[in-house]
Formats: C-alpha cells, structure tokens, sequence
C-alpha cells in the first residue's frame, strides 16, 4: 500500500485548522501555545510543510487544541 503523503499532509492540515477555528483560536494563539511560530501552524494547515512534520509539533498541536494525535492525523 501506497500512501499519498501530500493528500495526507493537505487532510491534516484541514482537520487543524478546522478544530483550530472551532476553538476560537487564530493561528498565532495556536502558535503561542505550543512555542512555534504562526508560520508554521500557516504552513502546516496548507500542506505546504514539506511533508516532514515533526511528531513532537503534532503531539503540542493535539494537546493544544484537547484532541488525541490519532484524531489530528487519521487518514
């Protein structure tokens, strides 16, 4: 099996931003939050990350927004 990393990272980007909004939160509040900076959580809600997000970012992402890692990141 074959994984469309890009379609995946474009879903996980998606599914961010949109727990992100439902939460009230722009994109620099969720970057204050977990310690990065807004371009990263811009990058990575495009896809545009190229396709080499760092597992520790997504757990602090997960945690931020009160979802579990495997709910951010389901195919």
């Amino acid at each position: 099996m074959t994984t469309d990393k890009s379609a995946l990272f474009k879903k996980i980007g998606k599914r961010l931003a949109d727990y992100r909004k439902r939460q009230g939160l722009t994109q620099q509040a969720l970057a204050r939050k977990i310690h990065r900076s807004s371009s990263t959580i811009s990058r990575i809600e495009r896809g545009a990350y190229n396709c080499n997000i760092p597992l520790s970012t997504l757990v602090d992402i997960a945690d931020a927004l009160n979802i579990t890692l495997e709910t951010l990141v389901k195919p």
